[in-house]
């Protein structure tokens, strides 16, 4: 009989050299007794209040029992963790067990059931998992859904091999602007036997809307991974193999200061601790424009805007944008005399960039242009008088 009353594992578990990169710490209550034959003994197992981590996800298992009888076992009970990766799922699992040493496995038949809620995806619901095969292959075929249906099938043993399906799905990633998404995913997540896992495939993105804007979130910040954080093994051992991303429509800006649809197709690499894009949005429309800018009281249409994905900036674009607009304005006669009002043509350029502090933070800058074009028989407005009229309505600062 073995008893450990809130004891924690944490010492022996970091001699384990297969677990010891993911910096595991578990505690809890475990019971188990044994009798029988050493290569085959009977035994049960309680388990309550077990807490562990693991490579930053924690897990529980507040109730988990098991038994080994004549070779038959069985395990009943929940695991769920917090909201790094928000599973709660009931538990069962039987099998036939010809030896322990070394451990034989036939006839595995487990099933879980429940929600995952995981970053940065969200939530997945009415989560329907079989894990089943023996020694030397095991398989899973899950459901779920997160908004439309989602399907994993494939190995789990002796090589990772599964494949990833989903139509219709719901995916705000708010962490990145992204409010709302209905996307079709076909994926492929597969092991190289050497710890390190490659995620391709192709997602078609049917609809995206970004909002800068979001309630407990300045439009100007998004939180991107510190430089000095905690790094997470097992993200960083998930390598991005080159997924295509298309849009050829619906990717939507629409806020109080712009709006515009966009589409295009980008390409994702590098880890999942550090994603990389590469490719191109362009601003969608006619000759009539492709959606507007605001800036004060007035409004600009888009003549062009291009968001550019390169490496170098992560997965965080630099966007340009090309407006014009029509102001009425004071002009002086290049003869000379009184000024006179006349309605002028505007051009009005941003520069948007996703700016790193020395934290790894993501500043949003954006850095505007106005000219206009001369007037025949008047003055060029200078581009301090030029400012003074986007924002105070007159060419006269003082």
């Amino acid at each position: 009989k073995l008893n450990f009353e809130n004891t924690s594992f944490t010492p022996v578990l970091a001699l384990i050299p297969t677990l010891r990169d993911y910096n595991p710490d578990a505690s809890g209550t475990v019971k188990l007794e044994l009798s029988g034959q050493y290569a085959l003994p009977d035994a049960t197992l309680k388990v309550s209040n077990f807490k562990g981590r693991l490579s930053g996800i924690a897990l529980s298992a507040p109730s988990l029992s098991g038994s080994l009888k004549n070779g038959n076992l069985s395990v009943t009970g929940t695991l769920s963790s917090d909201d790094t990766l928000g599973a709660v799922l009931e538990t069962t699992a039987t099998a036939k067990v010809t030896s322990l040493i070394p451990a034989n496995i036939t006839d595995l038949e487990g099933r879980l059931k429940g929600s995952l809620n995981v970053r940065p995806i969200g939530l997945i619901e009415n989560v329907d998992a079989r894990v089943f095969g023996a020694s030397g292959g095991f398989k899973i075929a899950a459901t779920g859904q997160k908004g439309g249906a989602l399907s994993v099938t494939g190995d789990l043993s002796p090589l990772l091999n599964l494949k990833l399906s989903g139509r219709n799905l719901l995916v705000p990633v708010p962490d990145y602007f992204v409010s709302d998404s209905l996307m079709d995913a076909d994926l492929g997540f597969r092991g190289d036997g050497l710890r390190s896992y490659i995620l391709s495939g192709n997602i078609n993105i049917l609809r995206l809307s970004a909002a800068l804007n979001q309630p407990g979130r300045s439009a100007a910040t998004t939180p991107a991974p510190s430089i000095t954080s905690t790094k997470n093994p097992f993200l960083e051992q998930i390598k991005l193999g080159s997924i295509r991303v298309t849009a050829p429509q619906g990717v939507r800006l629409n806020e109080s200061f712009a709006a515009l649809e966009a589409g295009g197709t980008m390409t994702l690499s590098g880890t999942a601790a550090a994603p990389e894009a590469t490719g191109q949005l362009e601003a969608l429309g006619n000759s009539s424009g492709r959606g507007f800018v605001r800036l004060g009281a007035n409004s600009y249409t888009i003549q062009t805007a291009v968001a550019n994905f390169s490496p170098v900036e992560g997965i965080f674009p630099v966007v340009s944008v090309d407006s014009k607009g029509k102001l009425k304005a004071a002009l002086r006669p290049t003869t000379g005399g009184a000024s006179v009002t006349r309605e002028i043509d505007v051009n009005l350029k941003l520069s948007i960039r996703w700016i790193p502090d020395a934290s790894g933070t993501r500043k949003l800058e954006i850095e505007p242009t106005l000219s206009t074009d001369q007037v025949a028989g008047f003055e060029v407005l200078s581009t301090s008088e030029l400012y003074s009229l986007i924002t105070l309505g007159s060419t006269n600062a003082g």
